[in-house]
């Protein structure tokens, strides 16, 4: 018995010893900082020697003398140090920690107090005037930017009517730019990007004078290109006539083309840069009729080049029947245990066709999965199916594995006269139990949405977990992701991807993430190889008249500062779409006037001292 009591003596000392109360923490400090240009205090404290503490912060508003109350503001920390935003200027603030444990809390630790002070600021002046370059007549509302990379952010000014300014800025270092509606954009000292720029540094009590010449924009030359569409039998159709600008003779961007419609006699005019190269893709309204380039050519790369250096007539179209074919592909969709999945099938026909201009056919299973396509345009086939509900999405492989990797999916040769059965693919169900959840968005390197594309989970097994399709705006959202890791990958055919990002899933924070992704055109005429554009060029926005929203493209041969501003017929700045460095390329982005009135707008694109304006009509 006496063995007995000495042996709980000791579990019970034991016991106590491992969850004692904890000892107060101790050099409590308080630290004004800045944080994204706001001010907080920043605590830190040396936790004491017990494990398993946690801390709790307590505060006061006034001194230490004040007779104010400390109230918790903090709880459940398991580092010793903590940021209180929650701060303002000229106001004093005491604090104090305790640590605890299951077995209690301890006292207090040594109390601090801290007062936020503004800051001491120097600050210099630049005064000046801007003035046009071709006659030396004052420019009133230019806009004069100081940029900076320092915690104050860049400072502006709006030229007067006889086209002076003043700004007082925080002394510092700083990069002039200078712009105005209707004039080339420059920095100081009248080069074109903030590279070449000279770096101004004001020092306190500095009285700085600039006089500023911009150059005047000179619209480009433009000539018209017309021509007329029929079909056989010189009946006039309508039709969308699509003129793309060409660079390197084998590249071209999509979005800056310029696109108009046929009238009711089948004539179509547009207009066209002095010096450019184009192609001219013709589309019947009419699905039955065959769509081609001109002169009758099928492809991008057999498309005609076409120099602009004036007026440019009878580019005409003679459209053709799509030609029936007495071919097909047919097949199941079906499960492991061989029953029929209801799905959608797309067949992909992989040829040199410019991305843009690329189809897929789509059909339905019926309720036991069978499908059929007929009257295919003969060539090289890939097949997709995608399960209604349930399993999950691959391409067709001949040997009946999974992929959702349109490049590694096996081809179907499909000649004029072939009938081709027995593409089954083998659809393997979903099984995702869990509650996290990721969602996004895919744009192209246009950032323009990819609509139709496959962000897909794999698992730390490598087979794919499930997957998610991009809407119209590209955004997807995939539910159902269990705790652990994973790594997702998103790829659509036609594109090229940007690599697999690998993503974790926990029950703290991290149960919903937001993955974006960028997706490249595979432009089989590029052969892979980055062709930077020639020409400082501002595209006409498409389409206009627009409502409520159009697209503006645009291309540089030159990285810099890319900027686009919307004025209306006043020359009030109403928007700014694009304020950003940007690499040498091709660019567009999409405009939303909901909340502006009818009317006519100007567009201006600022790259160095470069610039362009275009004219565009928003109607209600």
């Amino acid at each position: 018995m006496k063995s007995f009591f000495l042996t709980l003596f000791v579990i019970l000392i034991g016991y106590n010893f491992t969850f004692s109360q904890p000892n107060p923490p101790t050099n409590l400090t308080a630290q004004v900082i800045v944080q994204n240009n706001h001010r907080a205090i920043k605590l830190d404290w040396s936790a004491p020697t017990t494990s398993n503490v946690k801390f709790r912060v307590f505060k006061k508003v006034g001194t230490l003398s004040d007779t104010t109350q400390f109230i918790r503001i903090a709880t459940n920390l398991s580092t010793p140090t903590y940021l209180d935003r929650n701060v303002f200027l000229n106001q004093t603030y005491c604090y104090y920690v305790v640590a605890y444990n299951n077995s209690g809390v301890s006292g207090p630790s040594n109390t601090v107090q801290v007062t936020v002070v503004p800051p001491v600021v120097s600050m210099a002046v630049i005064t000046g005037n801007v003035f046009n370059d071709a006659n030396n007549n004052p420019i009133a509302r230019a806009k004069v930017e100081l940029i900076t990379q320092s915690a104050f952010g860049n400072k502006y000014a709006i030229t007067d009517s006889l086209g002076n300014f003043k700004l007082r800025v925080p002394a510092g270092n700083y990069y002039l730019q200078t712009s105005a509606f209707g004039f080339y954009r420059e920095f100081y000292n009248n080069v074109q990007n903030i590279q070449q720029a000279t770096l101004i540094t004001l020092a306190n009590g500095d009285s700085v004078n600039f006089s500023i010449g911009l150059a005047p924009i000179v619209p480009p030359t433009t000539y018209l290109l017309s021509g007329n569409v029929t079909k056989e039998g010189g009946i006039p159709i309508r039709a969308r006539i699509s003129v793309f600008p060409v660079r390197s003779n084998t590249f071209y961007n999509p979005t800056a083309g310029r696109h108009t419609f046929t009238d009711s006699l089948g004539n179509y005019s547009v207009r066209v840069k002095e010096n450019d190269t184009v192609v001219v893709y013709c589309h019947p309204i009419d699905f039955t009729l065959q769509p081609e380039f001109f002169d009758n050519k099928q492809t991008f790369a057999e498309a005609d080049r076409i120099v602009v250096n004036g007026n440019i007539n009878n580019i005409n179209f003679v459209i053709s029947p799509k030609p029936v074919y007495n071919n097909g592909i047919s097949g199941l969709v079906k499960n492991e245990d061989n029953e029929g999945v209801e799905s959608f099938v797309s067949a992909f026909r992989k040829n040199n066709q410019a991305p843009n201009l690329r189809r897929r056919i789509t059909v339905s299973t019926d309720t036991l999965g069978n499908y059929q396509f007929t009257n295919l345009v003969p060539g090289e086939y890939i097949l997709l199916a995608v399960p209604k509900s349930g399993y999950k999405a691959t391409f067709f492989k001949y040997d009946g594995s999974q992929t959702l990797n349109w490049r590694n999916a096996d081809s179907i040769v499909v000649t004029e006269t072939s009938l081709i059965t027995g593409i089954n693919f083998t659809v393997i169900p979903i099984s995702t139990p869990g509650f996290a959840k990721l969602s996004g968005y895919v744009k192209d390197n246009l950032n323009q949405p990819v609509e139709g594309a496959f962000v897909f989970a794999i698992d730390e097994t490598s087979n794919i977990y499930t997957f998610g399709i991009t809407d119209r705006n590209g955004y997807y959202q995939i539910e159902g992701f269990e705790l652990t890791n994973y790594s997702v990958y998103v790829d659509k055919f036609g594109y090229n991807s940007n690599g697999v990002r690998a993503i974790t899933f926990d029950n703290q924070t991290n149960f919903q993430r937001t993955l974006n992704f960028t997706l490249t055109l595979d432009n089989p005429t590029s052969n892979d190889t980055k062709v930077v554009p020639t020409k400082f060029e501002l595209g006409q926005n498409y389409p206009n008249p627009f409502n409520p929203s159009t697209t503006i493209s645009w291309q540089t041969p030159v990285s810099g500062i890319n900027t686009i501003k919307v004025y209306n017929i006043l020359g009030v700045e109403v928007a700014t779409l694009v304020n950003e460095w940007k690499d040498a390329g091709s660019y567009s982005i999409n405009f939303d006037a909901s909340g502006l009135p009818s009317g006519t707008y100007f567009y201006k694109l600022t790259i160095g001292n470069q610039s362009q304006v275009r004219k565009m009509m928003l109607v209600k």
